[in-house]
């Protein structure tokens, strides 16, 4: 016996209908009279395994019918436990500084002079030798963040990384070494030298269209647009491969104008395929939010028409998550420069946050109760979430945020998400239009 799954979707978009299944993501589009004649078998699935086989099987391999026995949520727990548990790529998230030369209203950290000490640089590469020695990591994910990790660049970034890429090429492992930055105080020697430590991933923020940005984003009031926007030009010269998440926040107000989309046409032609804007509201604000689905989608369509990197329209659903955030992984650790340990780096860094300490042979030693309370169960083990249609693409919650903000409270749905798969998948050329014509020849 057979069911239709679960997470199965029939999305009307233009003058076709696409089907999409959450747990397999496989997509495909058919006329009104094709959706009629699939909808017609869904109802009687032993009809249509009976008359109509091949097509059926079909179905059946693309996740759409499922056999009556299987519970597809036992797949997605599967997932999420290797994704937790099993998946040894080991990021790990290092803050030199608490520092920062810009003050911006909304961020969660609170910025203060600081600095990662020798001893604790020390740390940091015992610790990197232990994992890839002892732990047996399968690579290693460095991501600088802070405060501003520019700010230490030279005394803790680089040397830190420059041991990291030795280590991990002499045992043959890769490094994907990201920063997430505010832009303004790279240079051509700074950019020369990430290059030559494979920093080569990026996240550069921008607030909007220039006007905005600099009253929100500047150097105790020195102008930062102009300056960021050419930093990452230089980046695009300097370092072969770079990729740069161009990470846009927005409130109501950002979005109200054509300002905004200007601001693209400023970057050359040759540089935009290394750039992926990224559209992420200023959490503050999400309380009493005023709905810009239309504008969001609008200027995601123009980045790709100018030429930008074919990024995701929204951060907020996946296809093959496994987890919700990277934080929920057990192999992931977030340093600050003192050399506390955290989960976490979307809240400030307080001692009731601290999740274990460094010992003298580079391990870490986890807070066993901290570490329980986060892993013991999914962050989707609840009812609404196991319930829910949209699980595959979401995944729940974050583990630091279990029983709070559904993760569906985002401007772009579902669906249109998965519109915009599908036309990615169309622009990329995919074996998607193989599988239409595959639909368009049933029952002929």
């Amino acid at each position: 016996m057979y069911n239709l799954s679960r997470y199965n979707y029939v999305i009307p978009f233009q003058d076709r209908f696409i089907y999409f299944n959450g747990l397999t993501s496989h997509s495909f589009s058919v006329s009104k009279d094709e959706d009629e004649w699939i909808q017609t078998e869904f109802k009687d699935l032993l009809h249509f395994h009976s008359n109509f086989t091949s097509i059926f099987e079909k179905f059946k391999q693309w996740g759409y019918i499922v056999k009556s026995d299987e519970d597809e949520r036992d797949v997605i727990r599967m997932r999420n436990h290797y994704a937790v548990f099993l998946n040894k790529f080991y990021r790990l998230n290092i803050s030199p500084t608490m520092d920062c030369n810009f003050s911006c209203w909304y961020c969660p950290q609170k910025h203060h002079k600081s600095k990662m000490s020798a001893e604790t640089i020390v740390n940091m590469k015992r610790h990197i030798e232990y994992m890839v020695n002892v732990e047996k990591i399968t690579g290693l994910y460095l991501d600088w963040f802070g405060g501003e990790p520019t700010l230490c660049f030279n005394d803790v970034v680089y040397p830190i990384s420059l041991y990291a890429k030795e280590i991990l090429e002499n045992n043959h492992l890769p490094l994907f070494n990201y920063i997430t930055s505010n832009g303004f105080l790279i240079n051509r020697d700074m950019a020369t030298k990430m290059a030559e430590i494979d920093l080569t991933h990026f996240q550069i923020t921008i607030d909007g269209e220039e006007k905005r940005h600099n009253k929100i984003r500047n150097a105790k009031g020195t102008p930062s647009y102009s300056k960021i926007i050419e930093n990452i030009c230089l980046l695009c010269e300097v370092i072969t491969q770079v990729k740069i998440d161009l990470r846009i926040n927005y409130d109501d107000k950002s979005l109200t104008n054509n300002a905004l989309a200007k601001m693209f046409d400023q970057i050359p032609i040759q540089h935009r395929n290394n750039i992926s804007p990224i559209y992420q509201r200023v959490w503050q604000t999400y309380e009493n939010k005023i709905d810009r689905t239309d504008e969001l989608i609008k200027l995601h369509e123009s980045n790709i028409s100018l030429g930008y990197k074919n990024s995701t329209l929204t951060a907020a659903f996946n296809l093959f998550p496994g987890v919700r955030c990277y934080g929920d992984r057990y192999y992931y650790a977030a340093f600050n420069y003192d050399g506390k340990v955290y989960k976490c780096t979307g809240r400030d860094y307080e001692k009731i946050q601290v999740a274990g300490e460094i010992l003298e042979n580079g391990r870490l030693s986890w807070d066993e109760k901290m570490i329980s309370k986060l892993y013991a169960k999914p962050n989707f083990d609840n009812d609404k979430c196991l319930e829910c249609k949209h699980l595959p693409i979401c995944i729940g919650p974050c583990h630091n945020n279990k029983g709070h903000q559904c993760a569906l409270d985002t401007e772009i749905s579902p669906e249109n998400f998965i519109i915009d798969v599908h036309k990615r998948r169309i622009r990329e050329g995919k074996e998607i239009i193989e599988n239409e014509k595959r639909i368009s020849n049933i029952g002929s």
